[in-house]
C-alpha cells in the first residue's frame, strides 16, 4: 500500500468542509473572469497597434502620403469600371460641285474664234466623250457636263465635273479615267486604225497644288492618235485632261482631225506653243475647288 501524502489529505479535508456554491453562482463568476481577461487583452493590443502605426506614419517612406491632402479610396471590386464616353464623330460635309466649277470656254478652246457653250446638263449624256472615254466613273454622287464649240464647227470639247462622297472615291475614279487614257490604243486598233500611238505627260502638267485649298491634287494628261481606215492620210487625235481636287474630279476630252498636234504640255519652248488645256490647268484647278 502506497504512502499517504499529508498535503493532499489536508486539501481533501478542507474541500469536504467548504460549502458548495450553487450552479448559478459558478456560472456568474466564470463569466466575470472571462470578461476581465478579454478587456485586458484588447486594451494591450490596441496600445501596440497605436504605437506601431505611429512609427510607420512617421517613416520617411510615407512622407509623400502625409503631405497629400486627399487619400484615394480603393476601388470597389463589385462595381464595373465606368467607360469614358467616346468623342463624338463630326460628320464631314461634302459640298457637291456646280456648273461654276466647270471651265469657261476660253480655258478649253484657245484660238481667235469665239467659243460658245453648246449644251450643259446633269449626267454624262448618251454618247462617249471620246475614244478614250471608259464610260465608267466609279461611284459619283453628282455629274455635270458642258459641251463647247465654235460657230460653224462641230462640237469637239466636253468637260465633266464629278462629285464624290470622299477623297478615296474620287481617287478611284481618277485612276479609272487615267488608265483608260493610257490604254486607249486598244480602242483605236479595235476600229482598224493604223499608226496608233499614245503619249502620257501627266507629270508635266504645270499646276501649283499649294495655291488651292485642297489636300489631294492629281493631274492627268494623255494624247492618243491613229489613222482611220477611210482616210489614212489624216490622224484622229484625242486629248484627255484629268484633275482631282479632294472629292471632285474634272474630266476634259478634246477630239480633232489633223496631220499633227502642234503643241506641247510644257511651257517655254520657242518653237512649239503650249497646249491649251495644259496652259490653263492652273486656272481650271482653281475653278474646280471654288
Amino acid at each position: 500500500m502506497p504512502d499517504r501524502i499529508p498535503e493532499l489529505d489536508q486539501f481533501l479535508t478542507r474541500a469536504k468542509e467548504a460549502p458548495m456554491l450553487p450552479p448559478s453562482e459558478v456560472r456568474r463568476r466564470g463569466s466575470r473572469r472571462r470578461a476581465v481577461r478579454h478587456t485586458g487583452i484588447t486594451a494591450g493590443a490596441l496600445a501596440l497597434t497605436l504605437v506601431a502605426g505611429f512609427g510607420v506614419w512617421q517613416s520617411p517612406i510615407v512622407q509623400a502620403l502625409r503631405d497629400s491632402t486627399a487619400v484615394p479610396l480603393p476601388a470597389d471590386p463589385t462595381q464595373s469600371p465606368t467607360e469614358s464616353p467616346s468623342p463624338t464623330q463630326v460628320p464631314v460635309t461634302v459640298v457637291p460641285p456646280t456648273f461654276d466649277n466647270l471651265p469657261v470656254g476660253e480655258q478649253v478652246m484657245g484660238g481667235p474664234l469665239p467659243v460658245e457653250i453648246r449644251e450643259e446638263y446633269e449626267g454624262v449624256g448618251q454618247a462617249a466623250k471620246s475614244f478614250c472615254d471608259p464610260g465608267d466613273y466609279g461611284m459619283p454622287t453628282s455629274i455635270l457636263t458642258r459641251e463647247y464649240g465654235v460657230q460653224g464647227y462641230p462640237t469637239s470639247v466636253s468637260a465633266v465635273v464629278l462629285g464624290y462622297d470622299s477623297d478615296e472615291a474620287a481617287a478611284e475614279a481618277f485612276d479609272i479615267l487615267h488608265t483608260a487614257g493610257v490604254e486607249c490604243a486598244t480602242v483605236y486598233e479595235s476600229k482598224d486604225y493604223t499608226n496608233v500611238r499614245v503619249e502620257v505627260a501627266s507629270e508635266a502638267v504645270p499646276v501649283d497644288a499649294s495655291a488651292v485649298d485642297a489636300t489631294e491634287v492629281r493631274t492627268g494628261y494623255i494624247t492618243a492618235v491613229g489613222n482611220p481606215p477611210e482616210t489614212p492620210e489624216t490622224g484622229l487625235w484625242t486629248e484627255v485632261f484629268i484633275l482631282q481636287a479632294d472629292e471632285r474630279v474634272l474630266y476634259v476630252t478634246n477630239a480633232f482631225e489633223g496631220q499633227d498636234n502642234n503643241c506641247i504640255v510644257e511651257a517655254g519652248d520657242p518653237d512649239m506653243g503650249q497646249c491649251t488645256l495644259a496652259a490653263n490647268a492652273q486656272a481650271m484647278l482653281e475653278q474646280l475647288v471654288q
